[in-house]
């Protein structure tokens, strides 16, 4: 028996009602599972004014594979993202993101750029490098990876004070309370995200007339780096409801602004903006099975009268 449009309608209107709208008693426990494909985390260094050396100078974060401060960064700053991010959901109603295990969040390697870890000589030291220095300009696999360009004393003294990179990046989203939800949207402004930990390399250069201004530095532990988010709205929604009905789809927006980046001893400024997304099946709470069952119920009998 063929099936009319008023009643598909009816149908998707009824499973979306259920899925979205219907209120919800007892939050279910969700890990939230991100497609790299879809998640990522882009880190932005503006160009700003520092102190080095006794000397004010501009610091600007450049691609590895050009020269000079023109340009912009463009190549190694953006990274895509996997893991689980854990929550407590009512469907249509609330959600409650939870510190998820260390490492359960993690950033992929974008590229390979310097400097090589496997390069580091701690033996080899000088006044300018008293932990060790880099043996060649070989690269290895890391989330991020920039070079530093400086200028001073307007453009007088300038060029690469070093290249580094960013390796074994674990993210987090820390505890909340419970957030509540207008139909599938919801403000994910002030939640805690950011950096649980990572491994920064650094290879220093020499300047003319100033000579080397930042130390080398390898494998350096980087410290938690957390920031409250900027004003964003994020969503709960379902991508295959006649499909996969219980399928749900976290989008988290990211804005952080105002980081304090740790460039081998060097604070700099940063951002970080980008979007997780996951994926999980969200089984419904009883109350929510016994109002799809009273729906289908009634479209049913509606049905047999027409007939």
């Amino acid at each position: 028996m063929a099936i009319s449009s008023r009643t598909k309608g009816a149908w998707v209107g009824l499973a979306l009602g259920v899925a979205l709208s219907a209120p919800r008693a007892e939050a279910v426990s969700v890990s939230w599972d991100l497609n790299p494909a879809e998640s990522s985390i882009t880190l932005a260094v503006p160009d700003q004014s520092l102190v080095l050396s006794g000397q004010n100078v501009t610091v600007r974060v450049r691609n590895q594979a050009t020269t000079g401060s023109g340009g912009s960064w463009t190549v190694g700053r953006t990274a895509q993202i996997d893991g689980l991010v854990s929550s407590d959901y009512v469907e249509g109603s609330s959600i409650q993101f939870f510190t998820n295990p260390v490492g359960d969040v993690f950033a992929l390697d974008s590229g390979s750029y310097r400097p090589n870890p496997a390069a580091f000589n701690p033996g080899n030291t000088n006044s300018s490098n008293p932990n060790g220095q880099y043996s060649n300009t070989t690269t290895a696999s890391a989330v991020f990876g920039g070079r530093v360009h400086i200028s001073a004393l307007s453009g007088f003294i300038q060029g690469d004070a070093g290249v580094l990179n960013f390796q074994n990046v674990l993210l987090n989203v820390l505890n909340t309370s419970v957030i509540a939800m207008s139909g599938t949207n919801f403000s994910s402004a002030g939640i805690q995200v950011g950096i649980d930990t990572a491994l920064v390399n650094f290879d220093g250069l020499s300047l003319s007339l100033i000579g080397q201004v930042v130390p080398d530095a390898n494998q350096q532990a980087f410290s938690p780096l957390f920031a409250a988010n900027g004003t964003t709205t994020s969503s709960v929604t379902a991508p295959d409801l006649i499909n996969q009905p219980l399928l749900r789809k976290l989008t988290l927006n990211i804005n952080l602004a105002n980081l304090q980046l740790d460039l081998s001893g060097t604070i700099v400024t940063a951002s970080i903006t980008g979007t997780l997304v996951g994926y999980a099946t969200v089984v419904p709470e009883p109350s929510t099975l016994l109002l799809a069952a009273a729906g289908m119920l009634g479209l049913a009998i509606r049905g047999r009268r027409r007939a």
